[in-house]
């Protein structure tokens, strides 16, 4: 079976390539949240989470290229540490887009982030990023859903932002919910996990503080882009 044949299982075909009966199997792990859903339709009971914690291997690069390779693009994969990262020479820009630098929970890191993709632009090169903006505190959450089909399949998502913000540590939670519709079953899958927001100012400080000057573009209601464009580094 390959790769990919292997990430399009759905939760049946896993139980049903599975030898004996279900229920005599005394622990099963998955490092995919979002099979709680599936799993619980089945009848079975989630008794504990355990977080695990992999490095990413060379199988996982080589599949990442091979993905990559069918696209038509030949890039370069480093996997590092976002605040911890060296590249092995500068590039021209780097963008990191969907909130991702949200997962950044203290300032302490995201000023790391900043002063080692100051280390890896060259000269004059172009940092784009954009991040989650409060448009109110008495409401704050935001929400979007969208649905997709294909074949006998119908997939409903949502995604909520902003959820349980504390104020103090300008944190708050994101959650993804996948309701499938296939062949008159239904499964729905949960995920959730902690993200952070900082404000304007706070954002032009960090960046200064690494070594870049900041250019803000017109926020689209939450959220708010920014380009970077740093100084030499040392």
């Amino acid at each position: 079976m390959s790769t990919e044949d292997y990430l399009d299982l759905r939760i049946d075909d896993f139980l049903d390539m599975m030898p004996g009966r279900i229920d005599e199997y005394e622990r099963l792990l998955t490092n995919n949240p979002a099979k709680y859903g599936g799993l619980e339709g089945y009848g079975l009971e989630i008794v504990e989470r355990v977080p695990l914690r992999a490095t990413p291997t060379h199988e996982n690069i080589a599949y990442l290229r091979e993905r990559a390779a069918a696209g038509g693009v030949t890039p370069e994969l480093f996997v590092a540490d976002m605040t911890r990262f060296r590249l092995p020479k500068p590039v021209d820009a780097a963008i990191c887009m969907q909130d991702s630098q949200g997962h950044l929970l203290t300032n302490e890191a995201l000023l790391d982030h900043l002063r080692c993709v100051a280390r890896a632009l060259g000269k004059g090169g172009l940092y784009v990023f954009d991040r989650y903006m409060c448009s109110s505190w008495t409401d704050p959450a935001r929400r979007w859903s969208w649905t997709r089909r294909r074949g006998n399949a119908t997939v409903r998502a949502t995604f909520e932002a902003l959820k349980d913000l504390n104020p103090v540590t300008q944190t708050f939670f994101e959650d993804m919910e996948l309701e499938v519709h296939e062949n008159g079953t239904r499964h729905v899958y949960r995920q959730r996990h902690a993200s952070r927001m900082v404000f304007p100012q706070e954002l032009k400080a960090l960046v200064q503080l690494a070594g870049g000057r900041g250019q803000g573009q017109a926020p689209a209601k939450t959220r708010k882009a920014r380009e970077c464009r740093p100084r030499p580094c040392r």
